[in-house]
């Protein structure tokens, strides 16, 4: 069973189509670029959606920030962390995946 993503995706692509028997070459380009920049947003949507290993509470290693410092996960309250110092962040710094929704 599809998604929503999935499906606005299919129909994107059935548009991206149906243009290219209608219009001239030059519209036709035009409009499924659009298409084609709609598509990859969708797609990287639902990839942020699925997560990593970061924001689906995967007990990952911590993650080295440039001046040596440590940024970790901790799965039990869902919270990226500096030392003892909650981050209080709303998205993944790995996938962007909002930290706020659970991942099924």
């Amino acid at each position: 069973m599809m998604n929503d993503i999935e499906k606005a995706i299919e129909l994107l692509e059935d548009e991206k189509r149906t243009v290219s028997m209608c219009l001239t070459s030059s519209g036709c380009a035009e409009h499924n670029k659009f298409i084609n920049l709609a598509i990859q947003a969708l797609q990287e949507k639902a990839e942020r959606e699925k997560g990593c290993k970061y924001s689906t509470g995967e007990n990952p290693e911590s993650i080295t920030i440039c001046d040596g410092d440590e940024i970790f996960y901790v799965d039990y309250d869902k919270s990226f962390y500096n030392r003892d110092l909650n981050l209080d962040w709303i998205s993944c710094p790995c996938c962007g995946r909002d930290l706020r929704k659970l991942v099924d």
